[in-house]
């Protein structure tokens, strides 16, 4: 802050006829005709120019703070609006969000705006933060999210240990744990405190950092995930879709691909649900996390996370697309470990959503009876989850297939694999396919045959690799995960969470660095076009053609933004900028052997 009052000061002064000497470190004033030496500034002219320089950073500060406001109720209002949730339209909810209650009676009985122009409101707020103004707004929601929890008396009881918890003014505030379980990296915690509390006045130790995080549930972290993972939705929908997709999926608004990661925790033989038990060594701790990533836009926009010896991927899948807000039509990918006639069925009665699973050859009878060639034709099962004798008689036929259902008394039961009611006739497409490896791939979807041949069907199942397979490299070597710096269970799903958090955010800035780039070679080619010669023209493609793509380093981008969040002043330069300077070749058709291994929990006397 010294630092940015002095230059103010300076630049304040050099209009006014002063000078710098930089190896005196004064300002003297300009010297006059006679010759006389300059004289210093007054007492009262400095503590004048302090003030002044003070009251222009508060004003600042303020026009800040105002477009970040607007810019969150706007995004909050169009959550809201999409989710359809009445009872945020509230005036008592619109309070909890704004500090200004006639603004929000205002807000509510205003007339509705067009969806058209508050887009075009909503562009123009994210064009006007520039570049490190969206990294500060993400730094502001998280301070906001914060405040919203610490304000409302049932978030607090639901996300607190404690009745009294971060009520008194300490050294760790929630906002300053919230940024750093999203900025942790893979150190001990000692280091990541020192990393966090570096360039501040206030230096806590590594117990205090412990029991603050005791008073925090995992469930407050997963509410953060939730609400970030909300706005950076909004903002990527605002944003043109610069990914490089085939041609194949421009009628689907969304690209969502499933899949299950084992996440390694602390050694815990009394956590009976986390625990894995081996014969001959010690055994371990372990989380399955599920996971949907929409390739559109890059984000995880669903979890859920379950104990190992708890896992159901069906399950978990299944409750992830009843929650998905689905616009358009939509595909959903997942591999062999998703084929589930209940799944197939959700994803029928999802509006707008189209499946496209990869299934065993021996995943049920059907495709058990199907040759071992090219096949493409479409099968009907009639599932039914009682068994009286004339369903026994259609089971042994072959005309109908028992799966167990509800309990008819509303019992919990723990072999439902059938979540609708009896009787139900689900109708798919199974299609088979040579890969280039010589084996054979089977494939459940309800896309048309027409629009969507087998070579179609082949080169879309082919994105659910690169869409959530990497993501979830990314999350446990860019991000971090695999590296945990605590032993409770509760803290380890809050580093879970936060994990996910800070790869939307990332995404979402990366979205918006790759926008920039596209806007600035339009307006390069444009000015070349009216500027230079047909001749030249030529050359200036001919140097911006490649042997590869490129793309953004997301390590770098990752550690970077960390950065930024932790001391959001210090930076004095732009953080797109820079992520557009370091960049990666993309070398497309690359296969390499999968390197199967356990990799156990990384103790902390190693790091």
């Amino acid at each position: 802050a010294e630092l940015i009052g002095r230059n103010i000061k300076i630049m304040f002064l050099l209009e006014r006829g002063y000078y710098w000497v930089p190896d005196e470190n004064r300002i003297y004033r300009s010297v006059i005709a006679n010759g006389e030496p300059p004289a210093e500034p007054s007492r009262s002219a400095k503590r004048k120019f302090r003030r002044m320089a003070q009251k222009k950073r508060e004003e600042e500060k303020k026009l800040q703070e105002a477009r970040w406001k607007s810019l969150y109720r706007r995004l909050r209002c169009q959550i809201d609006t999409n989710s359809g949730q009445k009872e945020d339209s509230t005036v008592d909810s619109l309070i909890e969000r704004s500090e200004d209650k006639r603004s929000c009676v205002e807000s509510v009985n205003a007339e509705p705006t067009d969806p058209c122009k508050e887009a075009d409101d909503i562009r123009d707020a994210l064009q006007a933060l520039g570049s490190n103004g969206i990294l500060r707004f993400f730094a502001w929601v998280i301070e906001r999210i914060a405040d919203s929890i610490l304000l409302n008396p049932v978030l607090r009881e639901k996300y607190f240990t404690e009745k009294g918890a971060f009520t008194r003014n300490r050294k760790i505030s929630l906002a300053d744990l919230f940024t750093f379980l999203l900025t942790m990296g893979g150190d001990n915690l000692n280091h990541e405190v020192y990393e966090y509390f570096k360039l501040t006045p206030v230096h806590p130790s590594e117990p205090a950092m412990v029991s603050r995080r005791n008073l925090l549930n995992a469930e407050g972290v997963e509410y953060l995930m939730t609400e970030i993972t909300s706005i950076c939705k909004l903002i990527c929908s605002y944003l043109p879709n610069n990914k490089a997709l085939p041609d194949s999926t421009s009628v689907f608004q969304a690209l969502y691909a499933v899949d299950g990661s084992g996440i390694n925790v602390a050694h815990n033989p009394k956590n009976t649900d986390t625990y894995v038990n081996n014969a001959d060594k010690k055994g371990y701790n372990q989380y399955h996390l599920n996971c949907v990533r929409d390739g559109c836009n890059g984000l995880i926009i669903a979890s859920v996370l379950q104990p190992i010896n708890r896992l159901n991927e069906t399950g978990a899948a299944a409750e992830m697309i009843r929650n998905l807000d689905v616009r358009g039509t939509s595909l959903f990918m997942g591999d062999r470990g998703y084929g589930s006639l209940n799944l197939i069925e959700t994803i029928r009665r999802k509006e707008g959503l189209e499946c496209l699973i990869r299934v065993k050859e021996g995943w049920i009878n059907e495709t058990k009876a199907l040759p071992l060639e090219e096949v493409d034709r479409d099968i009907t099962i009639r599932v039914v989850t009682t068994q009286r004798k004339e369903d026994k008689i259609r089971f042994k036929s072959g005309e109908a297939k028992y799966i167990s259902g509800k309990s008819r008394f509303g019992k919990n039961k723990i072999s439902q694999t059938w979540d609708y009611e009896s009787e139900i006739d689900v109708s798919f497409r199974i299609v088979r396919f040579k890969l280039d490896s010589d084996a054979w791939e089977t494939i459940v979807t309800t896309l048309d045959r027409e629009t969507y041949p087998p070579e179609v069907l082949k080169e879309l199942y082919f994105l659910r690799w690169s869409n959530i397979e990497n993501a979830f490299r990314v999350l446990k070597w860019d991000n971090h995960l695999s590296q945990m710096h605590c032993k409770l269970d509760n803290s380890s799903r809050q580093e879970i969470f936060a994990r996910i958090a800070m790869y939307n955010i990332v995404s979402c800035v990366i979205g918006i660095a790759e926008c920039a780039e596209t806007c600035m070679e339009e307006m390069k080619i444009l000015v070349n076009e009216q500027t230079n010669s047909d001749e030249q023209a030529e050359t200036n493609l001919k140097k911006r053609t490649r042997k590869h793509e490129l793309q953004i380093n997301r390590h770098f981008a990752t550690h970077l933004i960390c950065d930024f969040l932790r001391n959001p002043d210090a930076f004095n330069f732009d953080v797109i900028e820079m992520l557009l300077r370091y960049k990666v070749p993309v070398r497309k058709g690359r296969s390499f052997k999968r390197n199967l291994r356990t990799i156990p929990f990384a103790s902390f006397l190693y790091r």
